[in-house]
């Protein structure tokens, strides 16, 4: 069983433009709405590839549009109903530079729910078993302890649990006190954890050697059309990033996080980040928020080269 827990839902706007400036007046040719949130992303990703998964987030009061997407998509879903509005986040692509401006609404809930909401997460994680995994990415509602990931992972290490933390800012620091088994910041999201310009690949391995002799058993950076490098307890791999045409780059880290899990099972290191970058490839290429399928992924695979490099 995976379980992919969305904590900040959101309406994702999506726009296309080319040549997106700043202070003018800008034209787009393409724009669409989509459920938003990285664990929902993981799961229809998942779901994409011929793999269940159970997704649980939020559904607030204001409309049925969550329920309604998460039936579309034919996904296993708990939703945990709530006072409140579903926020909404707009991307803006520009297709001349493969280059993406968001702003993201500040999503709030009542105190007085917020006990209610780790409770009912709480339960949902009781119900795994040993080597189930458990994907907690994405932010939090304001007001939330940014402890939240920290405190679920310990929870999930008591029964033996894979835990993928996929986060940034504080709930990625303090997420890491837990030792999640995975997790995948960028390269921003590593020099602000560790404090370093990390301007060299020997100042990156070293980071993430730290980190996995830490406790950490996937350090998985994502960079972009740089790449990836996989620092597990097996070795340090690199895969490069495949030639195609970007049409969008929201959803590639959590189709990053699916096709990892996808492969989980083999313990092979090859192939689990073989299976990462296909995916994460596969939803490039997508218009707007539309994430990887099969018959790409299948195409991608076999493209992908890694390289053990230690």
């Amino acid at each position: 069983m995976i379980l992919t827990i969305t904590l900040n839902p959101c309406v994702d706007i999506t726009i296309s433009t080319h040549g997106f400036k700043i202070n003018s007046t800008n034209k787009f040719h393409y724009k669409r709405e989509d459920l938003g949130g990285k664990g929902i992303n993981v799961s229809t990703a998942l779901k994409n590839l011929g793999i269940d998964s159970k997704c649980i987030t939020l559904n607030f009061n204001d409309n049925n549009f969550v329920k309604e997407e998460l039936d579309k998509r034919n996904l296993d879903y708990k939703l945990i109903n709530i006072d409140g509005n579903l926020r909404t986040n707009i991307k803006i692509f520009d297709n001349s530079t493969n280059q993406m401006t968001e702003i993201n609404e500040v999503s709030y809930i009542n105190d007085e729910h917020i006990s209610y909401v780790i409770n009912e997460v709480k339960r949902e994680i009781q119900l795994l078993s040993k080597n189930d995994i458990l994907v907690l990415s994405g932010s939090v509602p304001k007001r939330f302890s940014t402890n939240i990931y920290q405190e679920l992972i310990d929870l999930a290490k008591t029964k033996e649990i894979f835990t993928c933390l996929d986060a940034s800012g504080d709930l990625l620091k303090n997420g890491l006190k837990a030792k999640p088994n995975m997790i995948k910041p960028n390269i921003e999201e590593l020099r602000d954890f560790s404090h370093k310009k990390l301007d060299s690949i020997d100042d990156i391995l070293s980071e993430l050697e730290k980190i996995n002799k830490s406790g950490i058993n996937y350090v998985c950076l994502s960079m972009g059309e740089d790449g990836a490098i996989m620092y597990s307890n097996n070795g340090i791999y690199i895969a490069n990033s495949l030639s195609v045409d970007v049409k969008a780059l929201q959803g590639a880290g959590d189709s990053f996080v699916a096709g990892f899990c996808k492969e989980l099972e083999s313990d092979n290191d090859y192939l689990i980040l073989k299976s990462a970058i296909a995916c994460a490839t596969g939803t490039i290429i997508q218009d707007g928020t539309l994430l990887c399928n099969k018959n790409d992924y299948e195409s991608f695979f076999n493209m992908v080269e890694i390289i053990n490099i230690g």
